[in-house]
């Protein structure tokens, strides 16, 4: 078979868990027999009609750069929504695709794209297929907003109102910058700066938010933009999807809030490595009141939850203090710079999951908004580690009955309620769930399961 994935680039001028899962998933075909290549939004120049040119290859998985593409922000806010959708001559896309002749196409992110390409790929009777990793172009990128309605364009502009300018937007798209990104040098000096940037952050991350609109308090007089427009452009294209592969029950929650996409289908995105069999973890030989070690591993960003975590600490101990209870939890916070307290620990980044868990006994994902996944979670189930996470993590999905415990909407002091509900037995019980009824799932099989996915579209469109 003949596969076209469209992402976001390689690796390591790319990263994060979508360059990962896709490069694994590339690697995984190309392994199994099929030919497989990967056009990704390049450089921006003058023009906005796409070209795309050839590069060389990155293994035998072919390259393509789609130059001219939409602007990518990749985990940022987007501040010009208008900048991010408007029409082109799409002949390039058409004279690419029919010289490519792939059996499918699969796309792992809508940043960068302009729908004339999925005109012509139907124009070529070429299905595509859309696995889901973020929430692009229907949610604000990773900020805290409203989960319960539909976003207005006043709430949208609020949220969005420190994205970057389209200048650096452009900048950033250059090849100087993906020749300095694709430095390993470069790219130590950058996980640095990011370290400073995210202690500064976690000292302020104390601002006065309006959870009702997801903006902060002074935030009234931002000028409102057309990103309803901007959705329903990303919308359309998400429609125009033969199928759409959720990667949790809580990104069909999501997304189906504003799309109803043609067929669709839930399986949960996981990376190759994984451990295949489960540590083995067993408390139940430690004293009763020995100390929970709760790791939280998800940096500073609002979004990840970390201050309203400390908040729920805060309000435990304002009530240890008033009750004379003693805690029975000690909480860990790896990569983010912090004092530490009787209660929670500050600790630096780690490389090795497996060695940084083994003193800990249950991980953390707090999150405020929309996670469509959560890989961390899945790492911790693979360590017998039973996972603390509010509802809308993907993760569940993965999660077995009795191997979790929920913080519901991830308020301070719902958290709050279930640290001080948790006991040494409850942690135990959990990790003989993991042991009884998780099995690490198989890379291989996923990625036999996503071809079998393929085939089912390509007969649909046969179908007369």
């Amino acid at each position: 078979m003949r596969i076209l994935h469209y992402a976001l680039g390689f690796a390591p001028y790319r990263s994060g868990g979508l360059t990962r899962y896709v490069m694994d998933l590339m690697k995984a075909q190309e392994k199994s027999g099929h030919a497989v290549a990967m056009l990704w939004p390049g450089r921006m120049t003058h023009d906005v009609n796409p070209c795309i040119t050839r590069h060389r290859e990155v293994g035998s998985i072919r390259s393509y750069e789609l130059r001219n593409p939409l602007p990518v922000v990749l985990d940022k806010p987007v501040g010009e929504p208008d900048a991010f959708h408007y029409p082109v001559d799409g002949e390039a896309y058409r004279r690419f695709l029919k010289s490519l002749q792939p059996d499918v196409v699969h796309i792992h992110t809508l940043q960068g794209l302009h729908r004339e390409f999925l005109d012509a790929a139907r124009a070529c009777d070429i299905p595509t297929v859309f696995t889901t990793h973020d929430f692009f172009g229907l949610y604000p990128m990773n900020e805290i907003y409203p989960m319960d309605r539909c976003l207005t364009d006043g709430e949208c502009s609020r949220i969005n109102s420190g994205a970057p300018s389209l200048k650096k937007i452009r900048l950033d798209q250059s090849p100087a910058m993906r020749f300095i990104k694709s430095s390993t040098i470069v790219r130590k000096l950058f996980s640095v700066l990011s370290a400073v940037r995210l202690t500064k952050s976690v000292e302020s991350s104390t601002e006065s938010l309006d959870t009702t609109t997801g903006a902060t308090m002074d935030a009234a007089s931002i000028e409102v933009k057309r990103y309803s427009a901007f959705r329903d452009y990303e919308v359309s294209m998400l429609e125009h999807m033969n199928l759409v592969m959720y990667n949790s029950t809580v990104s069909k929650r999501a997304y189906e809030r504003y799309c109803a996409p043609q067929a669709s289908v839930v399986i949960p995105v996981i990376h190759n490595g994984l451990p295949k069999t489960l540590a083995d973890r067993d408390d139940s030989s430690d004293p009763a009141d020995a100390p929970i070690r709760i790791a939280f591993l998800g940096g500073s960003r609002p979004y990840k939850g970390l201050s309203a975590l400390l908040e729920a600490v805060r309000i435990t101990e304002s009530k240890s203090i008033s009750t004379g209870a003693s805690r029975c939890w000690h909480l860990d916070v790896y990569g983010v710079h912090g004092a530490d307290t009787p209660t929670v620990s500050f600790k630096p980044a780690f490389s090795d999951f497996m060695t940084a868990m083994a003193e800990e006994d249950v991980v953390i994902v707090p999150s405020q908004t929309y996670e469509s996944f959560g890989f961390v979670a899945l790492e911790a189930l693979c360590a017998g580690m039973p996972v603390m996470a509010t509802d809308c993590v993907g993760a569940w999905d993965m999660i077995p009955a009795g191997s979790g415990f929920s913080l519901g909407n991830g308020s301070p002091d719902e958290m709050a309620q279930v640290l001080d509900s948790l006991k040494r037995a409850d942690i135990c019980t959990a990790q003989e769930n993991i042991r009884s009824q998780f099995s690490a799932p198989s890379f291989d099989e996923h990625a036999e399961y996503v071809i079998k996915q393929y085939k089912t579209v390509i007969t649909e469109m046969r179908r007369p």
